[in-house]
């Protein structure tokens, strides 16, 4: 397996627009993987999502993968050695807002669309959501800024799971969104 983490956060800056961000104690490493010990590994991942900078208040986890693609597309070096071309590719996005724009970038159709033509139809990709779930009210009034509607919509569309942001411990959520790429595994592109 390999791990990577970028933000929300659409902004030209070092650390959003689909870019990789470095992975916390990694001596410069972009991604974490299967050759190292699972307690660092864990540690790395835990340390990586803290974010200790003031993100946009403009969240589009979508425009993010998609313009992550784009990266790929372009031969970004970090971008070509994360997404490997014989590998699934499964993001996990952590929001408590939905995607706030309404660009092509921002659309989960045509995320899909890019992904199908720049893997010509060959990649599998799952998009598991831990958000606002849609019409849950009480996470809503409490934790959960807005509805993750679009969110929602492509994990939806990619088999996905979808988790709640305001729940305390995030791990049982962890859990299935892990089973459900395990299972991902398991199928046959045709």
């Amino acid at each position: 397996y390999q791990l990577a983490v970028t933000t929300t956060d659409p902004r030209d800056v070092n650390l959003g627009d689909g870019r990789l961000i470095p992975i916390k104690n990694g001596n410069g490493r972009y991604i974490i993987d299967s050759s190292q010990e699972v307690a660092t590994a864990q540690t790395q991942l835990s340390q990586t999502l803290q974010r200790p900078e003031t993100g946009s208040g403009s969240e589009q986890g979508i425009r993010a993968v998609y313009r992550s693609v784009e990266r790929y597309n372009n031969n970004e070096s970090n971008m070509r050695s994360f997404m490997r071309s014989d590998s699934q590719l499964a993001v996990v996005l952590i929001s408590d807002e939905d995607e706030s724009d309404n660009t092509t970038k921002n659309d989960p159709q045509a995320l899909l669309n890019l992904i199908h033509s720049s893997w010509s139809g060959q990649k599998r990709f799952s998009f598991h959501s831990i958000i606002t779930r849609p019409g849950d009210t009480a996470c809503r009034s409490t934790y959960g800024a807005t509805y993750g509607e679009r969110y929602s919509i492509l994990s939806n569309l990619t088999g996905g799971i979808i988790g709640n942001v305001c729940e305390m411990d995030y791990a049982n959520q962890v859990r299935g969104v892990a089973e459900g790429i395990r299972n991902l595994l398991k199928t046959l592109t045709l």
